[in-house]
């Protein structure tokens, strides 16, 4: 065999051993992978970490109420609750009690992997259930290294960055070793650049599962504090007295606005008059409009809790609204995807502790319309609407006062008879029947004088501006003839 041969078959030998490798890993842990639906919408992965225990990404399962757990071979489970939960590691452990055949629990690694070892990925990436995916230990990150290089995240623990693809749906599925171990739970990926996929490793795992151990069992809405926000209208975060605060606010946001926006305004349309804005964009004391589908989390007598753009909200009823009906004829249960679009004053982060004693928070809202009447704010849009006007005239005027000007300016001459003794600053206004009439500068009276009385330069010089003078000649007499009356 020669030595390209040799080679060749060496390498076909690796190739086909590593991947009955991944077959081999693939059936040891594909009992253990589960698909976690939530009744807010949201789906992802998650794996069986003890007899009665599944890990997750806190994300998959936040803000939600409950949580419904697939199997391999279609068999599914409802979560029981919440035992252990950390927003800033996103790692979550909750109860699932069922069949202990379905409860294979796999095995969490002791230590960190070193790079450049091999792993693969497992989950249910856009809904395509119990994948696999196959990569290397790209290196392990400190949270401080990921906050620093991806500007605006704000993770904690040791994490393991992967080649192995993580798309939308495997948040929350085992990163493991070719032995079967948990070395982390995949959770999320970079866009910017290639490959750059990240998951909360094994130490971390262990430590959850550690906490959760000795746990209280609670429901995930106990758990994500739907119940404990703030009832009492003083809580709400907003200024005592918002009305002038808000009619500034507003008053500054029409003042922006295109015409055709203004005319939208003007007809009752003050909301589709605004860009609607991000959530996240969102900073206090704003007016803003919001706009999208969101999730009703709550409903209160006189407020509303929700989450739009993954921010959570709580406004308070627009004056239409009255939460007990709305609570009679919709029920307690949140409401996804409804369509969102207002005008909100924005208030105060409010802070509550959920019974997992986290720390959580919520933007407080405030409909405009529930500040400020309806004859109000259609006040402010005509107020701008007659401050357009009056600049406009004013603009429009000052146009005209300059183009007189202008006109005054090039038919304006020192004249001088044919016999060189006789001059007169003038404007020349009317040219009739062999006589130009002329408006004196200094004391505004009108004169007529035959053309051939003028020298021979002035002569010329009307001759070349005649078409100027017929033209604009009436309205530059009126105009000073105007200012002498004015004077006198």
């Amino acid at each position: 065999m020669s030595l390209l041969s040799a080679l060749a078959f060496s390498l076909f030998a690796a190739t086909a051993s590593a991947g009955q490798g991944l077959v081999d890993l693939s059936e040891k842990v594909g009992p253990s992978i589960t698909h976690l639906t939530t009744d807010t919408g949201a789906s992802g992965s998650g794996f069986v970490a003890g007899p009665d225990v599944v890990v997750t990404n806190y994300h998959v399962v936040d803000g939600c109420r409950e949580v419904t757990v697939k199997f391999q071979g279609d068999v599914f489970a409802k979560a029981a609750g919440v035992l252990h939960l950390d927003a800033a590691k996103d790692v979550a452990v909750i109860r699932v009690s069922t069949r202990p055949e379905l409860m294979v629990p796999l095995k969490i690694r002791g230590a960190l992997p070193k790079q450049g070892e091999d792993v693969a990925a497992f989950g249910n990436p856009q809904g395509l259930e119990f994948s696999v995916t196959r990569g290397i230990v790209s290196g392990l990150r400190t949270s401080e290294s990921l906050n620093e290089i991806f500007r605006g995240t704000k993770q904690q623990g040791t994490w393991i960055q992967t080649d192995a693809a993580i798309s939308p749906g495997n948040s929350g599925g085992p990163l493991v070793d070719f032995n079967g171990e948990v070395v982390g739970i995949n959770t999320f990926y970079h866009a910017v650049g290639q490959n750059l996929n990240f998951a909360l490793s094994c130490v971390e795992i262990l430590d959850a599962l550690k906490t959760a151990k000795t746990a209280t069992l609670v429901s995930f809405s106990e758990a994500f504090g739907e119940g404990r926000t703030p009832e009492s209208p003083s809580q709400t975060g907003l200024p005592e007295d918002l009305r002038n605060t808000v009619r500034a606010q507003l008053s500054s946001l029409i003042g922006g606005l295109s015409h055709p926006q203004i005319r939208s305004a003007q007809t009752g349309n003050i909301v589709g008059a605004f860009q609607p804005v991000k959530a996240t964009a969102m900073l206090e004391g704003q007016v803003v409009r919001l706009a999208g589908k969101a999730n009703v989390i709550q409903i209160f007598e006189d407020s509303m809790f929700f989450q739009i753009d993954g921010v959570k909200c709580r406004s308070l009823l627009p004056p239409a609204l009255d939460g007990a009906v709305l609570r009679a004829k919709l029920g307690d249960d949140v409401i996804l995807n409804v369509p969102l679009d207002y005008l909100f004053y924005v208030g105060n982060a409010q802070g509550y502790t959920t019974v997992m004693d986290k720390r959580s928070y919520y933007i407080v809202l405030a409909p405009v319309d529930r500040i400020l009447d309806k004859d109000e704010i259609g006040d402010l849009v005509a107020q701008e609407l007659k401050r357009r006007e009056v600049k406009w005239a004013e603009e429009s005027q000052r146009a005209s006062e300059r183009a007189m000007a202008q006109h005054v300016k090039s038919l304006r001459r020192t004249f001088q008879d044919n016999t060189g003794r006789f001059t007169i600053d003038a404007v020349a206004v009317h040219i009739s029947q062999g006589q130009v009439e002329l408006i004196r500068m200094d004391d505004r009276t009108t004169i007529k004088v035959p053309v051939t009385r003028l020298s021979d330069a002035d002569q010329k010089w009307i001759e070349g501006q005649e078409s100027r003078i017929n033209v604009f000649g009436d309205r530059v007499r009126d105009h000073l003839l105007a200012i002498r009356s004015d004077e006198q």
